[in-house]
């Protein structure tokens, strides 16, 4: 695996350079670049009940490539938590002009986890979960082109690899390596790509991987993300409907779409339902408090579905509020939800009413 993330490491580093180099050939002057610019490394300090506390470093760049209207980003962290979790991540969202796009991510890290059971009915969860360690890489690029002034279009890679020494039950995969190609396409009306008041944003992603080509499964993978923002005088209401699909020839439940954690139905534990397909409607009013201080109340309805045995359960309903503070004027915001669920029983965690805490970066959606 050493010369693959060597290779994807320096792709990451030349569309970075290329996209410096584009911004620097600009006839702008020093001063006008610099205020282009929001540049931070900082210490970094976040929970979700997923990793507990983590520690370690964030940073990262927003800047306009040329005469693009659209802000871009360079982010990158490495972090440790009380979980015995470790991660590297860096994430690339270039806007070269009004006219191409690429989106990069690099994730390298040891994420112990846990594997509660597939389904959505209690009863299919195990009666407690099983604790598995594996060492995980995952890079993903999907560069696109504009079609028309907001729908752009391009092809998708995809690489997921897994290892742990052990695992515990058989339907965890102890080692396997997952690349896929694809297309991916999105239409993006927002006025900003961090914060909108208003606008539409829609991306589908269809991705397949064969074993003729070394990928350990066939699979086909569909996603879709819609998102719509609609002012209302001072506050914006902001609606997601979110789905994620696949078909395996041999089921890896680690690939499994999930629902969960702190972007789709916060106040569910993340991953602890899976199966085939994940479904989610979410729905957050923003209200602005005073200058760089605004207030979120969110609500959504989720689940999970078995190709074969599909059967409807109890609808997961998360719902909480949170705090924004602008961090900088590309309007990134550092947040802050409290979220629980509706469903009983929830037997590893004990009270389903006990509130759960998200503190991090970025909104939900």
């Amino acid at each position: 695996m050493k010369p693959v993330l060597l290779h994807i490491f320096g792709l990451s580093l030349l569309c970075t350079t290329l996209a410096c180099a584009q911004n620097e050939s600009s006839r702008l002057s020093f001063l006008e670049r610099w205020s282009k610019h929001s540049f931070y490394v900082l210490p970094a300090v976040d929970y979700t009940p997923e990793t507990n506390w983590s520690f370690g470093v964030t940073g990262a760049n927003y800047f306009k490539v040329g005469s693009g209207h659209r802000t871009s980003s360079v982010s990158y962290s490495a972090r440790y938590s009380l979980n015995r979790q470790y991660s590297f991540t860096a994430n690339t969202r270039l806007y070269m002009g009004e006219h191409a796009y690429l989106y990069a991510t690099l994730s390298v890290g040891k994420f112990p986890d846990y594997f509660y059971g597939t389904g959505n009915q209690e009863s299919l969860l195990l009666s407690s979960p099983l604790f598995y360690d594996p060492i995980r890489v995952q890079f993903k690029a999907q560069p696109m082109w504009s079609v028309s002034k907001d729908w752009m279009i391009g092809p998708a890679f995809q690489l997921h690899y897994e290892h742990m020494d052990n695992a515990p039950v058989a339907e965890l995969y102890s080692d396997f390596c997952v690349w896929g190609l694809g297309v991916a396409s999105q239409y993006d009306s927002r006025d900003n790509n961090f914060y909108p008041r208003q606008g539409t944003f829609f991306k589908v992603l269809l991705l397949g991987t064969e074993p003729t080509f070394g990928s350990s499964i066939r699979s086909v993978q569909l996603q879709a993300d819609c998102r719509q923002f609609i002012p209302i005088h001072t506050c914006v209401l902001a609606l997601q409907l979110y789905a994620d699909m696949l078909y395996q020839s041999n089921s890896i439940v680690q690939l499994l779409p999930i629902i969960g954690g702190a972007d789709v139905a916060r106040g569910i534990r993340r991953g602890m339902w899976r199966d085939d397909v994940a479904l989610a409607f979410q729905a957050e009013f923003r209200i602005p408090i005073w200058k760089p201080i605004k207030a979120a109340v969110f609500g959504s309805v989720a689940d999970v579905y078995n190709w074969e045995k599909w059967q409807w359960g109890i609808p997961k309903v998360g719902y909480g509020a949170g705090l924004r503070l602008a961090f900088n004027q590309a309007k990134v915001n550092l947040r802050l939800d409290v979220a629980r669920n509706n469903y009983g029983g929830w037997k590893y965690f004990g009270n389903p009413n006990t509130w759960n805490f998200y503190l991090t970066a970025t909104e939900a959606f």
